[in-house]
């Protein structure tokens, strides 16, 4: 029996799926880590656009955030379960907006 990515216990879950309310809420708690990460005082914007999940005892997301009109960043966080804070595990810089794969 086959299974797909997005049904596959530990893989992340394909396509892309666009970015909610609750992505967003967890990309503000982690706005101040990214900034301090990458150097910079503020964002124009922190906008999440799309996401991919990974179940694991917790939950990993990769977020596409865009941090101004033309620029955009791959932000990766461990949400564990119940109500502990989001925990930013890496950021990667994207440059100008495009298709780059997560």
């Amino acid at each position: 029996m086959a299974q797909t990515d997005a049904t596959m216990l530990g893989g992340w879950s394909h396509p892309p799926q666009e970015a909610d309310a609750y992505i967003q809420a967890i990309c503000d708690k982690v706005e101040k880590k990214v900034a301090t990460g990458i150097n910079v005082e503020k964002f124009l914007m922190f906008h999440a656009t799309l996401y991919i999940s990974q179940v694991v005892s917790g939950m990993n997301y990769r977020i596409k955030v865009r941090i101004s009109e033309e620029s955009q960043i791959r932000i990766q966080v461990y949400q564990p379960l119940g109500e502990t804070a989001p925990e930013l595990t890496a950021v990667g810089q994207d440059g100008p907006l495009n298709n780059h794969p997560f």
